[in-house]
């Protein structure tokens, strides 16, 4: 396991919501996982409530499902129940993130909950960071890197590399009012 100078200096107090790649290859990935806890053993990882649903959403055999359910089971993930009251507000903020992708040429190939992380990172924007396995569908025009994990991903034998990415407020305002110029119009909530 590689990581980033500084990384878990970076990530003090904050909360860390987790990509569903990123869980994934946790899950595939055991002792990786294990190196992982141990590494952010002081942090919350919390899983929204897509993240759970996408984890889940192929587990079709009971088995399959049941292995997923008890790893999400062990302790180190928390499912935040208050996240659900929030949806219309990040869905609001969410498709504004997809206007602003749109405008700067991001948006080909971003998820629904791709967008809705993204929103989330918005709303949590001062403790909010999300580790994920896909950077491309969190661009710099809005996001900053905090570090890396990098990972040898035994199972296809080449490197398996995670970002650790918090919302930019003041990237926001510089695309905000960019966007403004050609008519579109929002307030960050």
């Amino acid at each position: 396991m590689l990581i980033t100078k500084n990384l878990s200096e970076n990530l003090k107090r904050k909360f860390i919501f987790v990509d569903n790649d990123f869980l994934s290859f946790t899950f595939r990935n055991p002792k990786s996982f294990k190196k992982i806890v141990g590494f952010l053993a002081e942090n919350r990882l919390t899983l929204d409530s897509l993240t759970y649903f996408e984890f889940l959403r192929d587990s079709f055999l009971p088995e399959t499902k049941k292995e997923r359910q008890n790893f999400l089971m062990e302790g180190l993930f928390e499912k935040d129940k208050n996240l659900k009251t929030q949806v219309d507000k990040r869905q609001n903020n969410a498709l504004h993130l997809s206007h602003i992708y749109a405008h700067n040429g991001k948006c080909k190939g971003v998820s629904y909950v791709d967008y809705m992380l993204g929103s989330l990172l918005m709303h949590h924007h001062r403790e909010g960071v999300l580790v994920t396995g896909n950077k491309k569908d969190f661009p710099s025009i809005l996001f900053d890197t905090l570090g890396t994990l990098t990972f040898e991903d035994t199972k296809k034998h080449k490197p398996r590399i995670f970002w650790f990415l918090t919302f930019n407020k003041n990237k926001f305002y510089t695309c905000e009012r960019n966007l403004s110029k050609v008519g579109g119009n929002f307030q960050l909530k």
